[in-house]
């Protein structure tokens, strides 16, 4: 099974096993001098259930740069 970041001490496969796939995932927009990157919020265990499974594609919700800024602002 792939591993998803260093720290998985809050990981649990069990309950990634059981998560709904057809929840999006939720995914920020960071602004950076290099140009705009992604960082996966929300969904860890979904994306390892969909690998696990051999899922290639999940729904996902991307933020905007300014929604998430908005977000790191509260």
């Amino acid at each position: 099974m792939p591993d998803f970041g260093p720290d998985q001490s809050h990981f649990n496969a069990e309950h990634a096993m059981r998560t709904d796939l057809d929840q999006p995932l939720i995914i920020a927009t960071l602004e950076f001098d290099s140009g705009p990157a992604r960082l996966l919020v929300d969904g860890v265990h979904r994306m390892y259930r969909a690998t696990a499974e051999g899922r290639q594609n999940l729904p996902a919700h991307v933020l905007t740069i300014a929604e998430t800024a908005t977000i790191r602002a509260h």
